[in-house]
């Protein structure tokens, strides 16, 4: 790890004192900040030539005529001859940024010394990160990108705060992060609503700072740099802006799975975390939390969420070191992520520091502690789906399910509530993709408009009923009911329930078959 703050440090300094340091070997962190500020003082540092005033001529010349010559007086130094300019090179590679031959852009000093050049005080340079679009839609020109950041850039010299607008048939959300990044959200989708584009939002910022640090997004130094080093974060992003099988970029809950042998999988979990000297470890199933160690749900619940689609949105490996920075505990100071494939679709995860080494903890711990249980592991992918075993007796109405613990911020999603399903007998015309938006957009209505804020940060929306005597207390049970379906919410202090029903289940029996449910998942502490 020293090494890599050594080489951040090293890139972060002007380019004289980069090549200077670079010269030294075996240079240690400290070693190296002492010396780039020695160097620095030395290259400031005025000589008699710069403070010492040359006399005019008139004064030389009457010294010379009261001083007495002497046969002990060196002669004077005769006038060094100029020297003859190098032909120039015109072999190897021919620089485009300065025209140069020998040299490529990448490596071009004029370059360097260009970017390193200080900013006028109240310029804060404009450039477009990246623009990630999906479905069935165009490219947006550069025009169009600058003229959402330009209205929102006059409305701040207003002193106005823009945050949101709609068009003829377009949703557009702002958002600023640190005053260093704006964030700009454009939905054409029916269903889109502020609730969802702003946690989008803060979903794509936090998950920019998961990847490359806080401190790279704050304090922007190269531009171009930054670019090359968020693609990194490119499927991530993409992951929150398609069509998941998870609740979690909504929520901004942990999805989680409740397995068949969770008490087996928990102690052997948190005996591999113990042996891999960490106290921060996960075991994962398609990107669902399966059982994870206490000091992980001690971590703050949009990190965990984050680094369950970080996982599932990387490629396939047996096992990978990954950088990390944790967006509330950490965003600074990155963290070494190892992750390890027991089988396809299943990964164990501890978040450690610079020791143990990946190989010793692949080669010795994982088939010390994991290789005993492959039948419970393989099990998980079993329930994934559904997150939940098919022993649990669900009502046969209930098509679609959403439950949040909001102490611990962790939740169970499924649109496959019964265990086997047959549309034709059973009379359903809805498709999982539709349950899934039916579901969401009931989930964004109960939050947003009769349960209280779960953030202090977003506003309350009023209520569109108008109460002649006013609202004077928090709804605690919600529904609706449509041709298509019917949906029933409930709240207690601790948990959330958002289910999914046929339209042919009586609605006066939606509110005990809620309570049932509830019961059902939450008995001997189970969620």
């Amino acid at each position: 790890m020293n090494k890599i703050y050594l080489e951040q440090f090293i890139d972060a300094l002007p380019y004289g004192t980069q090549r200077w340091l670079r010269q030294q070997a075996g240079l240690t962190l400290e070693q190296a900040i002492e010396m780039a500020n020695s160097y620095a003082r030395a290259q400031i540092r005025p000589t008699f030539r710069e403070t010492e005033k040359p006399l005019p001529n008139k004064a030389l010349a009457k010294f010379d005529k009261k001083a007495t010559k002497s046969s002990t007086d060196p002669p004077p130094p005769s006038k060094p001859r100029p020297l003859r300019p190098e032909p120039p090179v015109l072999s190897g590679p021919q620089c485009y940024e300065c025209g140069e031959w020998g040299h490529i852009a990448r490596h071009c000093r004029k370059r360097k010394e260009k970017e390193e050049e200080p900013m006028e005080v109240g310029y804060v340079p404009r450039a477009i990160l990246y623009a990630q679009e999906t479905g069935p839609t165009y490219y947006l020109p550069f025009s169009v990108i600058g003229a959402l950041n330009g209205v929102h850039m006059f409305g701040n010299n207003q002193e106005v705060l823009l945050t949101a607008t709609s068009t003829e048939n377009t949703r557009v959300v702002w958002k600023s992060f640190h005053d260093s990044i704006n964030l700009i959200v454009m939905s054409s989708e029916v269903d889109s609503n502020d609730l969802y584009l702003n946690r989008l939002l803060d979903n794509v910022f936090h998950a920019m700072v998961l990847v490359v640090g806080l401190d790279e997004l704050v304090n922007i130094k190269n531009v171009e740099r930054l670019k090359k080093d968020l693609r990194a974060c490119y499927r991530l992003i993409d992951s929150f802006l398609m069509v998941s099988e998870k609740s979690g970029d909504l929520t901004q809950c942990v999805d989680c799975v409740v397995p068949y042998d969770g008490p087996i999988l928990q102690e052997c979990l948190d005996a591999f975390t113990h042996a891999a000297e960490s106290n921060f470890g996960c075991l994962m199933a398609a990107g669902r939390v399966v059982v994870a160690t206490e000091k992980w749900w001690r971590l703050a619940a949009q990190e965990v969420m984050l680094l369950a689609w970080l996982v599932a949105s990387l490629a396939l490996h047996s096992s990978r070191d990954y950088p990390v920075y944790l967006p509330h505990g950490s965003p600074t100071v990155p963290h070494r992520l190892l992750t390890f494939q027991l089988v396809p679709g299943v990964d164990v995860c501890v978040l450690c520091g610079p020791t143990p080494s990946l190989q010793k903890v692949e080669t010795e711990l994982v088939e010390r502690y994991w290789r005993p249980l492959q039948d419970p592991v393989k099990a998980c992918l079993r329930v994934q789906l559904r997150s939940f075993p098919a022993s649990f007796p669900l009502h046969q109405g209930i098509l679609g399910l959403l439950l949040i613990n909001r102490e611990q911020k962790k939740g169970v999603y499924t649109v496959q509530a019964q265990p086997s399903e047959d549309k034709q007998q059973q009379g359903v015309n809805l498709s999982l993709e539709q349950r899934r938006a039916a579901l969401r957009a009931f989930y964004t209505l109960a939050v947003s408009q009769y349960f209280p804020s779960e953030q202090g940060d977003e506003k309350k929306v009023p209520h569109h009923e108008e109460f002649q005597s006013g609202f004077t207390h928090n709804a605690l049970e919600c529904y609706v009911a449509s041709e298509e379906h019917k949906c029933y919410g409930i709240q207690t202090e601790q948990h959330q329930l958002f289910l999914l029903y046929k339209p042919d289940v009586p609605t006066f029996a939606l509110r005990s078959t809620a309570t049932k449910t509830l019961q059902l998942f939450t008995k001997d502490s189970l969620f």
